[in-house]
């Protein structure tokens, strides 16, 4: 149990890429409290935690991180349950309106950035006194391949995700000297029904078929596959643990190779 008698806060906590996370550090042993802007996942998700074998502690809340006053509640929901908090995961994303940057509305800027970054930022700065009483709390980042290869629409998404990874090495600069670990996952295409839909739609589109389109995307990484949700979560247990003591500032890299 890596992270055995550890309480984390996770932001984001839908289906997809939050659920995972949320499950893989419970497996590992972390007490979890799950934030997202809709608790329609919250109590489903809530329930398998506390259903693993052995069970774990799981409370939840739903937040809006761009409201610093959400973020401060559902820290305190995890002190009053859980005694403090020794990990946070900004997973809270926001993708804008999907407007070209010079023709569109800016207002999907302010969103994305909203909770993006300044999301990220309200978490963490509601934790920032636990994350500093022991001399080792962690917080992890959720980035974007958008950072590293944008595309027409995602202006928005991926300004706001390079301000966050950014931030990641401010924080790291700022927090290290009281021993907290500041990093950032930075997935890219990740396996599941969301790309699958994306490849449907794509194929419609272009007159291929779906597995032509997913062909094409893995043919552009070093292993020829796209993680799946739970293998990001696995990196995101690393940088929560005492096996990434020495790392900080860090964006590691989930994408199977795709950007070498």
């Amino acid at each position: 149990m890596l992270l055995a008698g550890r309480s984390a806060v996770i932001s984001g906590v839908g289906p997809g890429l939050g659920r995972a996370i949320a499950l893989a550090l419970a497996r590992e042993g972390a007490s979890v409290a799950l934030a997202a802007r809709r608790d329609s996942h919250l109590k489903a998700i809530a329930a398998e935690i506390e259903a693993l074998e052995p069970a774990r502690r799981a409370v939840w809340r739903p937040t809006d991180v761009s409201r610093p006053e959400e973020c401060q509640a559902i820290v305190d929901l995890a002190v009053e349950h859980f005694g403090g908090v020794d990990v946070v995961v900004n997973s809270a994303a926001s993708f804008g309106h999907g407007e070209p940057a010079i023709d569109g509305d800016l207002a999907g800027f302010q969103t994305a950035l909203d909770v993006c970054y300044f999301g990220a930022l309200h978490l963490t700065r509601a934790a920032g006194r636990w994350l500093r009483s022991h001399g080792d709390g962690r917080v992890i980042m959720v980035g974007s391949m958008a950072t590293r290869d944008p595309q027409p629409g995602e202006g928005a998404y991926a300004a706001a995700k390079s301000a966050l990874l950014m931030a990641t090495r401010t924080l790291a600069v700022e927090l290290g000297p009281e021993g907290v670990r500041v990093n950032a996952v930075n997935p890219g295409y990740i396996q599941g029904e969301p790309i699958q839909a994306a490849f449907r739609r794509r194929a419609k589109e272009g007159g291929t078929s779906p597995d032509e389109e997913e062909s094409r995307i893995t043919r552009q990484t070093a292993l020829g596959y796209l993680p799946g949700p739970d293998e990001v979560a696995g990196s995101v247990v690393f940088l929560a643990s005492p096996l990434s003591r020495p790392v900080t500032g860090h964006v590691l890299d989930c994408n199977a190779g795709m950007w070498m």
